[in-house]
């Protein structure tokens, strides 16, 4: 399933169950009896089998890019940024006495602008 699709269903199913949650437990603060607290303990157990599916299927809210950034710093060593997908690497604005490295395992953008580097300056990209 579409990890997009996994999350909407993980929402859809998690709001349905909170708020029968809600419904139970207004009806077992009115009417207390065995058959509600069971309902209750159900109804909270489905919610986090819900959340776990989610979770454990690798199915998490999707993710926006990757981003690193070094905006406007100054840095008296060195600047290292390692990414282990495709995103973005930037260090702009800034000033870095050492090195400046930049590197991802899959391709992606990196930039280095503005910026003072007092050494070496190395991208690596996978």
């Amino acid at each position: 399933m579409n990890p997009k699709v996994k999350h909407a269903v993980a929402a859809a199913a998690t709001f349905v169950v909170a708020a029968a949650v809600n419904l139970v437990t207004g009806m077992l603060t009115q009417r207390a009896s065995l058959v509600w607290v069971i309902t209750l303990v159900a109804l909270v157990v489905v919610g986090g089998a819900v959340e776990a599916w989610l979770k454990w299927s690798g199915g998490s809210a999707p993710a926006g890019r990757s981003r690193q950034k070094a905006h406007q710093v100054k840095v008296g060593g060195s600047v290292r940024q390692s990414m282990t997908e495709s995103g973005e690497q930037t260090a702009s604005d800034s000033v870095v006495d050492g090195d400046v490295s930049q590197r991802m395992s899959k391709p992606g953008e990196q930039n280095v602008t503005n910026t003072g580097v007092g050494s070496d300056l190395t991208q690596d990209q996978g």
